[in-house]
């Protein structure tokens, strides 16, 4: 649902409405509004604010970004991941008047380069209703929704994998089992090249507005996070991680703030502060 560091990205979804909380006539409006703003979307770009800086641990790094929160892994070398995975529990949106979005996921590529597999939750305000949505997304393609009930406090474990060009998309929703998916894909080894692994929650970015206003999620707390590269496995920690904070547009403050527990190695959680 994003890339990073000044290259293109595909931002998020082709979307469709996935609760049963609001009257169908908002469900579709909500559809209809999200569709036509990712449509006009523009390759999103992690926002770098300031260069890479040594973090209480020496094997990893921490970085502020506009529109990103969370963990991820980057290596060197094309190919080098093969999986990531993650267990949560889709966050509780709290909306006002405004529209505004958050997304929770998981993925391989988007820190250094413009392609991605991804997949993961969203909650969406729109016009005052709160909607939430079960996606994947696989470059070059756009975004796609599956499911029917996604809900606040359902459990889901998400997790993309790798075996040479062809990549797998599942995500398991044990409280709603009708959201579980499968899915697969294909992509070029010189196309995907899988420098990275993430566990992102994220604020879209939309070309006739820019990056929107972060909605009130609470805290996401992904858990059991686990990565692959090659024969190795591993979590976190594993593969020397960059933390990474959500700042508003003066990067005076936190939108986002990410707290690692047990030394981000298999799980942290994300808090929001504010939406823009």
């Amino acid at each position: 649902m994003a890339a990073v560091a000044g290259s293109a990205l595909a931002i998020p979804f082709s979307v469709v409405a996935l609760t049963g909380a609001a009257p169908a006539v908002s469900s579709a409006s909500a559809r209809a509004a999200l569709v036509r703003s990712l449509r006009d979307s523009a390759a999103p770009a992690i926002l770098v604010r300031r260069g890479a800086t040594a973090s209480t641990n020496t094997s990893s790094t921490t970085t502020d970004t506009y529109n990103w929160s969370g963990y991820a892994d980057n290596a060197a070398k094309k190919g080098s991941f093969t999986s990531v995975s993650a267990t949560w529990t889709v966050p509780s949106i709290s909306c006002t008047a405004e529209d505004q979005i958050s997304s929770e996921w998981v993925g391989l590529d988007g820190l250094t380069d413009s392609t991605v597999e991804q997949e993961g939750t969203l909650g969406q305000c729109f016009e005052g209703a709160a909607f939430y949505y079960d996606w994947y997304e696989m470059y070059p393609s756009a975004t796609v929704v599956e499911g029917s009930m996604l809900a606040p406090g359902d459990h889901v474990t998400a997790t993309v994998s790798r075996t040479g060009t062809s990549y797998s998309f599942s995500l398991a929703d044990s409280t709603h089992s009708a959201d579980s998916f499968t899915a697969a894909a294909s992509c070029k080894a010189s196309k995907c090249k899988d420098l990275s692994a993430e566990w992102i929650a994220e604020r879209p970015y939309y070309q006739t507005t820019g990056v929107v206003p972060l909605v009130d999620f609470g805290s996401w707390s992904p858990s059991a996070a686990s990565v692959e590269s090659g024969s190795t496995s591993g979590n976190i920690s594993s593969f020397a991680p960059t933390a990474i904070d959500m700042q508003d547009s003066t990067a005076n403050y936190d939108l986002d703030a990410t707290s690692p527990s047990s030394g981000a190695t298999t799980s942290f959680t994300t808090t929001w502060h504010d939406s823009y």
